[in-house]
């Protein structure tokens, strides 16, 4: 610091202690405890104390611990605050002027540095009116440049577009050629097929007719022979086997099992163990032979 002045020789022990001088030794006593333990380097690792600090207090405490010492000191303790409070006031008027001088140097400091910064902005704006200037430029010439291309290109899509709508007739004229020619061979096709279905049912109309009138032939010469028996026509199994004649050939013949009654063959007279075919409006059983011939199914 600039100007410094001298500290007194004869230093403020009760200051440095922080008490008063009508203290007593006992006061004294805690006084230095306190401080010691917040000035003493062992008992603050890791903090930033000065041994100078601690050094000041114990000389003060050794020092106002001894009557004598005290007692003269007391005698001239007037004149050394005096001169102590004369120091501090001169420290702070001292620390006062360093501290407007540095406002005023700061102050100046920040007035060049506005004044450099403004005349920054102004060169920044100078050239971002030219680079405006410039990229406007370059934009007009873009924008010309674009105007251009957009007339060759519209030409060029222009003529792109009666190629394609050309194009394009040609495909649906080709289309519709494709699609009348796909109608024709659908139409034919769905005929024929109507045909060959009309023509099935026809076949399989008259194959029913002719089993049918089979059947008939074949019913009516079961009853002939049943009407008027031969002497020297036996039936194969039992004599006693009735003919039983039945009308709902027409009918489906379900298979079902004759395990439990043993059911005959109401056509031929044959005896069935496990199975036979059986009619499901009358009841009557038949063998698969005859069920084969009789029925229409």
């Amino acid at each position: 610091m600039d100007n410094a002045i001298d500290p007194p020789q004869t230093p403020d022990y009760y200051r440095d202690l922080g008490v008063s001088q009508a203290a007593n030794p006992r006061a004294i006593r805690q006084a230095f405890k306190k401080l010691a333990l917040a000035t003493h380097p062992d008992k603050n690792v890791g903090e930033s104390t000065d041994t100078a600090d601690f050094r000041k207090v114990r000389e003060a405490y050794e020092f106002l611990s001894d009557p004598e010492k005290r007692a003269r000191y007391d005698r001239t303790y007037f004149d050394v605050q005096d001169a102590w409070e004369r120091y501090y006031q001169q420290e702070e008027q001292l620390k006062q002027q360093a501290r407007h001088r540095e406002a005023r140097i700061a102050k100046e400091k920040a007035e060049e540095q506005r004044r450099a910064a403004e005349a920054e902005r102004l060169r920044k704006i100078e050239e971002e009116r030219k680079v405006a200037e410039e990229k406007a430029r370059r934009e007009r010439l873009r924008e010309e440049k674009a105007r251009q291309a957009e007339l060759r290109s519209k030409e060029a899509a222009r003529k792109a577009w009666e190629q394609q709508q050309r194009a394009a007739e040609d495909r649906i004229y080709q289309q519709r050629a494709a699609a009348a020619e796909a109608r024709s061979r659908e139409v034919a096709e769905r005929l024929r097929a109507e045909q060959e279905r009309a023509a099935l049912e026809r076949i399989k109309l008259a194959e029913i007719q002719e089993k049918q009138d089979a059947v008939r032939r074949n019913w009516a010469n079961l009853r002939q022979s049943g009407e008027n028996p031969s002497r020297d026509d036996k039936p194969s199994q039992s004599s006693s086997i009735p003919l039983t004649v039945c009308s709902h050939l027409q009918f489906r013949w379900p298979k079902t099992n004759v395990q439990a009654i043993r059911a005959l063959c109401a056509i031929c007279g044959e005896r069935r163990w496990k199975w036979a075919f059986v009619c499901p409006e009358c009841g009557i059983f038949a063998c698969p032979v005859c069920k084969e011939k009789a029925c229409i199914f």
